[in-house]
């Protein structure tokens, strides 16, 4: 509710391509007129919204997979992108008799 979508142009981990990228946060035009219209009621659910939307991870406008790059990963951990919901892995499925 009230979202919008923010894009950069970033290289995709999943296609490997220089590709747009695209996250949700709030509309903070809208959020602020609610605020001054409801006398500082609304901003209490502003500023959960803002929290909430700070975790949005950037993602492949193309592909819609999720970019990991800009996360801060401790020294020894391994991120692997995790695939687009469009992917099927094959290797998963269960042969049919």
């Amino acid at each position: 509710m009230f979202k919008r979508r923010i894009y950069r142009l970033g290289r995709c981990e999943w296609c490997e391509q220089e590709t747009p990228q695209q996250r949700k946060t709030p509309d903070h035009l809208v959020h602020g007129v609610l605020t001054l219209l409801t006398g500082g009621l609304w901003a209490v659910s502003w500023a959960s919204m803002c929290l909430v939307m700070r975790a949005e991870v950037w993602r492949c406008a193309r592909c819609r997979a999720p970019q990991t790059l800009h996360l801060p990963v401790r020294p020894g951990v391994t991120v692997v992108p995790e695939p687009p919901v469009s992917v099927i892995r094959t290797d998963r499925l269960e042969k049919v008799a």
